[in-house]
């Protein structure tokens, strides 16, 4: 199949799951998966303070920010890049499943457009990822020193 395809397939599974339409399920899914160097830039932008981050995919849609305190400088909002896919006929993978020309056409068109979403912030986090490295890394040499 396409990846046109799959993200197609993908969407109406989400949109059955999440109750939007498949046209706001393909603008999330290329949010989430198209958005990295914005991403990127939002955990830069967070540094230490930096509890975690994931998205909310409830009504109110949104890339959630856990922070160490109210300090940490978040961004209100992140864009992915928009994905362009060639015009192509249907696998016969994606006729087999049912998919039409006029569904995967509609993804092209969503996904091939810069998305913009929206970030929550939340300050929950009890310690900063760097701080559950390093506390990780002092794990894993106590008990390498130990031979486990």
């Amino acid at each position: 199949m396409l990846p046109e395809e799959s993200i197609a397939l993908e969407a109406a599974s989400y949109a059955a799951q999440y109750g939007v339409t498949e046209e706001e399920a393909v603008r999330r899914l290329a949010l989430m998966h198209d958005a990295e160097d914005s991403l990127n830039s939002v955990e830069q932008s967070v540094g230490s303070a930096l509890g975690g981050i994931y998205f909310d995919n409830g009504a109110d849609f949104a890339l959630v920010v856990n922070t160490v305190g109210e300090r940490a400088n978040v961004p209100a909002t992140f864009r992915s890049k928009g994905r362009p896919f060639p015009k192509r006929a249907l696998s016969p993978g994606a006729v087999a499943r049912g998919l039409s020309a006029t569904r995967v056409e509609r993804v092209r068109q969503i996904a091939a457009q810069p998305q913009n979403g929206k970030i929550r912030r939340e300050s929950k986090a009890a310690m900063g990822r760097d701080k559950v490295q390093e506390i990780r890394q002092r794990n894993a040499q106590k008990n390498g020193h130990r031979g486990v």
